[in-house]
């Protein structure tokens, strides 16, 4: 895979419908795996806040200028639905809750996911500069932990949820040097 061949960029109005469709197809894939891991489920009028806010970032294949993946990175707010008090994180530094990663089914395990949060990652550090991004997933899901991982995100804890437990890892970005700390 030639990373030129692809490219992550900030999500536009037209992307919208796209990620609402894609949202569904990821969703029923996972649910067919047997995994617990649910993305949330937005009404078109919150993809487009999230977009007009410049918090949601596209990975496109540009030879067939196709859209394969979407995640969002909004400010951590647990009151408004993005990330938990409970995690113990987020308050002594400019903190983003990176939540809604999907790829294509067809395109997953093929290295591009990496590729494409190290993108969306290295834009939004970019723009924002140092801080620390926090995310969960269903603690369940082996596969999806050790992608987050190989990122260079770590495990900050496990934590009870309704019915399951999730896993919540945190990410250092340093403005700097681009690395996480």
């Amino acid at each position: 895979m030639a990373s030129s061949s692809y490219c992550t960029r900030r999500a536009i109005p037209s992307d919208a419908q796209w990620i609402l469709e894609t949202t569904a197809r990821v969703q029923a894939a996972l649910i067919a795996s047997g995994s617990l891991q649910e993305l949330a489920k937005p009404s078109l009028d919150e993809v487009h806040t999230s977009i007009v806010n410049e918090d949601v970032f596209i990975f496109q294949d540009v030879m067939n200028n196709t859209s394969l993946g979407a995640v969002t990175a909004s400010l951590f707010c647990p009151e408004a639905g993005h990330g938990s008090l409970d995690w113990g994180v987020g308050s002594s530094e400019k903190t983003w809750y990176l939540h809604s990663m999907m790829l294509e089914p067809a395109y997953q395990g093929q290295g591009m996911g990496v590729l494409f949060l190290k993108e969306a990652l290295s834009l939004l550090r970019a723009k924002e500069g140092a801080g620390m991004v926090v995310l969960d997933c269903w603690a369940g899901n082996g596969k999806l932990k050790s992608f987050y991982e190989r990122v260079g995100f770590v495990l900050h804890g496990e934590f009870p949820e309704e019915g399951y437990r999730i896993a919540v890892f945190v990410l250092k970005l340093d403005s700097e040097t681009g690395h996480n700390g």
